[in-house]
């Protein structure tokens, strides 16, 4: 009879996915009550609090990350990328994450990140994709801490 319930509830679309919820979740929450959720489940489940982790942040998540987390990311990102990624950002997030590398680095990022391109919000959403994948893959090398 159950098993009924749940094929129906199927065939009408009613199909419910807790992950994507708790992912969806996860974004809305503020950092102290998201953090403390993430530290819960990896009592009980490492692999995936790292998953839910890494699902659930965004590129503006990248203000949370600490100055030494960052100068470790910018050793994977290179500077067109992050200048890309940078554009239409807050002024003092690009100013901060600008002030940590090399001057020539940093230059090379902000010439990138002032240079008009065509269909910049795609581009631009391109570079911070590629930037999170970084960003993900060193949170699970436990190089950088993304919580």
């Amino acid at each position: 009879m159950e098993s009924e319930i749940k094929t129906e509830q199927k065939k009408e679309g009613y199909y419910i996915n807790g992950r994507a919820q708790v992912v969806e979740l996860l974004k809305f929450l503020p950092d102290a009550e998201k953090a403390k959720l993430l530290k819960s489940i990896r009592l009980r489940n490492p692999t995936l609090a790292m998953e839910l982790s890494e699902e659930s942040i965004n590129f503006e998540c990248i203000a949370r990350i600490s100055d030494d987390d960052i100068k470790q990311l910018l050793r994977y990102v290179s500077p067109t990328i992050l200048g890309v990624a940078l554009k239409g950002m807050d002024p003092g997030l690009q100013r901060r994450i600008l002030s940590i590398p090399a001057r020539s680095y940093a230059e090379n990022a902000y010439t990138t990140m002032l240079t008009p391109i065509n269909n910049e919000s795609r581009d631009c959403k391109r570079a911070q994709n590629k930037v999170m994948q970084i960003i993900n893959k060193l949170a699970r090398d436990r190089k950088i801490n993304i919580i």
